[in-house]
């Protein structure tokens, strides 16, 4: 196993050297709480055995996320249904690049669970523990909180629901919304995107990966939307799960295409919404498209679309084995600077031919990054 190439070990780096005092400055644009504290965590385990922490955190939160989505989502549709929607968090196709092993992207897996969530109030007032430990966790690691947290007013508001743990989610949201807003404001960043090198438009022989992560949230968000596409002005009652999903799925796509460009992790995110759109859209009810049968085939063409695309491009493996394994390179790294007498030694994260991303690491940086239980 190796690292995954972005961030690579550049979190871990800002951790070992600035400290707990600095977990709320920015990152790239935006505070990222939650994975500067799990960097700070695994700093305690030998580097050696990074890879291997790092993807089981990855796989834990994943998995939490998928249940909450899956839980969630059975509030109003079958329980097989909504656990197809919960495996695409973690089986969906653009998965295997965005987030397999990767800490910096654990803000994608945690945003689409945050807005399916707060699209179904029924789930967060049953829940409302887990909802807002999961609110926290998003609003401490992502500066798109801000939409979940105004579809969750939104329901609250056209509903009248004043309740005593409505009103605690939808305060921690607005705090939170705040916090990512000042952190933001307050970035040098604050006026950049990712530089000139972002693609905005997928390239002459991308292939169908990238033309699908651009085009299917967008098309899904869209077939969820159309049954309640109507000529007159919006009314509260128009504000379902449904519609506020697609809305969320089409926002964050508009959001992350602009800042980002062409991407796999945001695709993760805006899929998974989307097609949680189209399963909450397309349940039983009394319409005609469902006595037409029109709604089962939409979700079986949706379903199908997903799996033969996670089944064609999903290799997690690629990103997690190729290349010399990560505690051979370390162990390389330390052999040389033992041997040679160099002041610091060149550790390799990824290549492929002859693209190659690596970190410059002091030899004694090297010797004494491991921890109070464990000594070489």
């Amino acid at each position: 196993m190796h690292l995954p190439p972005d961030p690579g070990l550049e979190f871990q780096i800002l951790a070992k050297t600035d400290g707990l005092t600095k977990i709320f400055n920015s990152y790239n644009g935006y505070p990222q709480v939650l994975p500067r504290l799990i960097s700070e965590f695994l700093n305690l385990v030998p580097l050696s055995q990074l890879t291997y922490w790092s993807t089981l955190i990855n796989a834990l939160i994943s998995m939490v996320c998928a249940l909450a989505i899956t839980k969630a989502i059975s509030e109003l549709i079958g329980i097989k249904t909504a656990i197809l929607v919960g495996l695409v968090l973690s089986t969906a196709f653009p998965a295997h690049e965005g987030l397999v092993g990767n800490l910096w992207a654990i803000r994608w897996i945690l945003l689409p669970a945050t807005c399916v969530i707060a699209s179904i109030p029924a789930f967060s007032q049953k829940y409302w523990r887990i909802t807002l430990v999961l609110f926290t966790a998003t609003g401490l690691s992502h500066a798109y909180v801000f939409i979940p947290a105004g579809v969750y007013l939104l329901h609250a508001f056209f509903k009248r629901d004043y309740r005593a743990r409505t009103f605690v989610l939808g305060s921690s949201l607005v705090v939170l919304t705040l916090f990512q807003g000042f952190g933001y404001l307050s970035s040098s960043r604050q006026l950049q995107l990712y530089g000139e090198s972002t693609v905005y438009w997928p390239w002459a022989g991308s292939g169908i990966f990238w033309w699908a992560i651009f085009t299917i949230p967008l098309t899904f968000a869209l077939v969820a939307a159309v049954p309640k596409l109507k000529f007159k002005i919006p009314s509260p009652s128009d504000f379902t799960p449904q519609s506020s999903l697609a809305m969320q799925a089409v926002l964050i796509s508009t959001l992350s295409y602009l800042q980002l460009g062409v991407k796999s992790s945001p695709a993760v995110a805006t899929v998974t919404i989307s097609f949680a759109a189209v399963m909450v859209g397309t349940y039983k009810s009394n319409d005609l498209a469902t006595r037409l049968r029109i709604n089962s085939l939409v979700k079986i063409a949706c379903s199908f679309i997903i799996i033969v695309l996670s089944i064609r491009f999903y290799f997690p493996s690629y990103f997690l084995t190729n290349g010399i394994g990560w505690p051979r390179t370390v162990e390389t790294s330390l052999i040389q600077c033992q041997k040679s007498g160099i002041e610091s030694s060149e550790l390799v994260i990824f290549k492929i031919g002859d693209l190659v991303q690596s970190e410059h690491i002091p030899c004694n940086s090297l010797r004494t990054w491991d921890t109070w239980f464990y000594r070489r």
